[in-house]
């Protein structure tokens, strides 16, 4: 890097936090450095990083965040910002990560040189994680029995015993029979999606190998093409304002899908509340924070503001 760009860096960063009159900038920076080499210990391993940064409600989480975000930016580094609590629309919280996550690559594809043969490359990897995540995030066979009886055998083993157990006229033995046998039956179905969710089981693993290295290629060419510089910063904000089960298992899916070299989660949150959120699913009595343990690998907590700084900041009141 050249002196001209070291300055233009400092000049960016000092806009940034022009309006930090909680002087969390110095953070910040202590953050950065210290993520930047964890992350780089974690690809080593194969492993990517996650964090959590803890702070109460209304102590500037968010400003924190943006703040932050646009200096890593500004710095060369891919950022992407996933607002949890916006997306809480349904069950599919990777989804969405992932489109926040395809939005800031397809930005960064776009700086590569304009020779094909990179382009080519770059494009092929980027397909090959879609595709494989498109496969990773369908849901485990959850076709139930019946069905899979009455796609073989054109009626479903509920209609069967709900018209027998129906018909006043049919004779005891023969509706005991007609159960019998649809019982029989499911427990033929049963046996066949057994097998079917073991296959599938074994494929949506599979899925999320290539997934994973098809973003880690991709990342490995804008790398060595562009000035992009690694990891890529993923902050996930107000996961602790979702519905408990959201926040469960979009946390589950960083772990489980988007867990991979080079790229370093930033969950914000309060987790006091993410806690008791968690609590309200499994129990008042289950051990949330042992729980929460398993998906960060640091706990980080925002400083509490400098008020010596802040109050003569503070608009006198009307």
């Amino acid at each position: 890097m050249n002196r001209s760009s070291e300055d233009s860096e400092m000049a960016d960063s000092q806009s940034v936090w022009s309006d930090d009159v909680l002087d969390r900038e110095g953070y910040a920076l202590f953050l950065q450095k210290l993520l930047i080499e964890q992350s780089q210990e974690s690809a080593l391993r194969g492993a990517g990083l996650t964090i959590a940064l803890d702070a109460e409600w209304g102590t500037g989480k968010t400003f924190f965040v943006t703040r932050w975000l646009q200096d890593l930016k500004n710095q060369g580094y891919p950022v992407v910002l996933f607002d949890a609590w916006q997306n809480d629309l349904g069950s599919e919280g990777a989804t969405a990560l992932m489109a926040c996550m395809k939005a800031a690559l397809d930005e960064q594809t776009q700086k590569l040189p304009k020779s094909k043969q990179i382009k080519k490359s770059a494009e092929a990897a980027l397909q090959s994680a879609m595709h494989g995540f498109r496969k990773a995030v369908l849901p485990a066979a959850k076709v139930l029995a019946t069905s899979l009886i009455k796609k073989t055998t054109g009626i479903a083993v509920e209609e069967i015993v709900t018209a027998v157990a129906n018909n006043a006229e049919t004779p005891n033995d023969i509706a005991k029979n007609a159960i019998d046998a649809a019982v029989q039956t499911t427990e033929s179905g049963l046996d066949e999606l057994f097998k079917h969710m073991l296959d599938e089981h074994s494929a949506r693993l599979e899925a999320i190998k290539i997934f994973r290295g098809g973003i880690v290629d991709l990342l490995g060419i804008l790398n060595d093409q562009t000035d992009l510089k690694l990891p890529l910063f993923v902050f996930v904000d107000e996961v602790d304002r979702c519905r408990p089960s959201y926040s469960i298992q979009l946390l589950e899916e960083i772990k489980h899908i988007f867990g991979m070299k080079h790229i370093c989660f930033i969950v914000s949150t309060n987790l006091t509340q993410l806690r008791e959120s968690i609590r309200v699913v499994y129990g008042s009595e289950f051990d949330s924070h042992s729980y929460l343990r398993r998906f960060f690998d640091l706990d980080c907590r925002l400083p509490l503001p400098n008020f010596n700084r802040f109050l003569p900041c503070r608009k006198p009141p009307c």
